[in-house]
């Protein structure tokens, strides 16, 4: 997906296989919509949070990243739109992860602009 625009588009329910190299793609100005480096670390950095960021009355976070998100875990470029989140996790728990992942691809120099 070579210099791909998605500057305008609304992109919902991602999912990218294959290594599908992103690293070109222009994303969409959306601040739910965010681009990810080295997914695969990003990831394990974040899984190994969650315990101590989120607690049970937020909802099944773990759970959710670990099968709405991890699934592209062979691609080392991914795009995640966390607004997809809100069917399962209130406003505030989604921005209080985005920020876990952002946070933590920032460490890694993961977070693709």
């Amino acid at each position: 997906m070579k210099d791909v625009d998605f500057s305008n588009a609304a992109l919902s329910d991602i999912t990218f296989s294959d290594e599908c190299d992103l690293s070109t793609c222009k994303l969409p100005h959306d601040e739910f919509v965010v681009g990810f480096s080295r997914w695969p670390k990003v990831l394990q950095a974040v899984e190994a949070r969650i315990p101590f960021m989120f607690n049970p009355d937020d909802g099944k976070v773990l759970e959710l990243v670990k099968v709405d998100v991890a699934q592209g875990e062979s691609q080392q470029w991914y795009i995640v739109n966390f607004r997809d989140f809100s069917k399962f996790l209130s406003l505030n728990v989604i921005e209080r992860l985005k920020e876990l992942f952002i946070e933590e691809a920032k460490k890694i120099g993961a977070l693709a602009t």
